[in-house]
């Protein structure tokens, strides 16, 4: 609720508050990337289908691995950081492919 996270960054270029894709389902909260790719990139997903780039922003936003979120003046979870550096070594190609998929550039 807090910050975008990369994926979410990379559309909206916004690194403060809410993420424009944050929606409420009832009384939780859920990735409107993941859940309603349509209403946020409405071409991709009718070029590819929305299962498609649903699948794709889960495994850009890490689903799975934990909460990549760092409060201001957080110590850093380094077994987070691992983790990370783990999921991307794995997933390193099919990251540029769901990122391609979502319109955006690898970096």
């Amino acid at each position: 609720m807090a910050e975008t996270c990369a994926l979410a960054y990379g559309l909206f270029q916004q690194d403060q508050g809410r993420c424009p894709a944050l929606e409420e389902a009832g009384d939780k909260y859920q990735c409107g990337l993941v859940a309603n790719p349509a209403k946020y990139a409405p071409i991709q997903a009718l070029c590819l289908g929305e299962p498609a780039l649903s699948k794709a922003a889960l495994l850009l936003i890490g689903s799975g691995i934990g909460c990549d979120a760092q409060e201001v003046g957080e110590p850093r979870d380094e077994g987070m950081t691992q983790r990370i550096i783990e999921y991307r070594a794995v997933h390193g190609e099919s990251v540029e492919d769901a990122l391609a998929m979502w319109g955006l550039v690898p970096v």
